[in-house]
């Protein structure tokens, strides 16, 4: 049980960290065409994302009540995987090519569906949304949209609990909108028609990858430490959550809470530091 424990937190680590990297990478590190002052996306509130996000979580609500069927719901995790990795590949490719990998990367998914490919592909489509949206937010518009949802993920998973039956209802139709983590590494190249809670599988959503990171670029943009102390301090807060998570008894439990907690205090430990 303990090698189970430590394999499941090493790959989610290792997930988050990659994530939050990528992103930082695509904006920072290239001569990434999203930053010229004419086409930089237009800076984010904190009650116009938190309007937009509540507004996605309801149309995703009621398409789920409406369909049956996966192909909808296939549709708009492709067009969202798509966006961010072209805007990744964006950052290091000159176009069509960053197009056209962005397509093959999208359409990889579909017709490889592993545990390994799915991971990969939502680490980047992830990462390259994060980084559009925390390149033009500032990081205190950033902290209260990570602590605003933190308390939102409790509400939806312990009180609404519709969190949880959107997640069931997306797996039952065999999408996965969240990073599939299994207890062996095996279980890297099993199909995804095998993958089920509770047996032998841990996931931690597409927003807990998202949020984190979209901090980390916001945090990185205003110094490289801020940005630095917020991924180790991400990493800290999967260390609690899989503590919590244990706790539990691996009943279903909200994963941003810890980790923002883990990413803040990071953040303010680095703020101190450069004084």
């Amino acid at each position: 049980m303990r090698k189970i424990r430590i394999l499941i937190l090493t790959q989610t680590i290792i997930a988050l960290l990659c994530t939050e990297a990528l992103a930082v990478a695509s904006v920072f590190f290239s001569s990434h065409q999203w930053l010229a002052p004419e086409i930089m996306p237009q800076a984010s509130t904190v009650s116009g994302f938190v309007f937009s996000f509540l507004a996605a979580t309801v149309v995703l609500f009621i398409l789920l009540k409406s369909f049956r069927g996966r192909v909808i719901f296939e549709f708009l995790l492709s067009i969202a995987v798509f966006g961010g990795v072209w805007f990744l590949l964006g950052a290091f490719l000159p176009s069509p090519w960053d197009i056209l990998f962005a397509s093959a990367v999208t359409l990889l998914r579909l017709f490889l569906p592993y545990v390994i490919v799915q991971n990969g592909v939502m680490i980047a489509g992830v990462a390259g949304i994060s980084a559009m949206l925390g390149i033009s937010t500032p990081w205190k518009t950033a902290l209260m949209i990570l602590v605003l949802l933190s308390i939102y993920d409790v509400i939806a998973v312990y009180e609404t609990k519709h969190m949880v039956t959107m997640f069931k209802g997306l797996l039952e139709r065999g999408v996965v909108f969240a990073l599939t983590v299994p207890e062996k590494l095996s279980g890297q190249f099993h199909h995804l028609r095998s993958v089920n809670p509770r047996e032998g599988y841990f996931f931690l959503g597409s927003g807990d990858l998202a949020l984190p990171s979209l901090f980390v670029v916001s945090a990185f943009a205003t110094h490289p430490a801020l940005g630095i102390g917020a991924m180790i301090g991400s990493a800290l807060g999967v260390v609690l959550m899989e503590t919590l998570f244990r706790l539990g008894k691996g009943n279903p439990m909200p994963a941003l809470p810890p980790i923002t907690l883990g990413s803040l205090l990071g953040f303010f430990l680095a703020m101190l530091f450069i004084g």
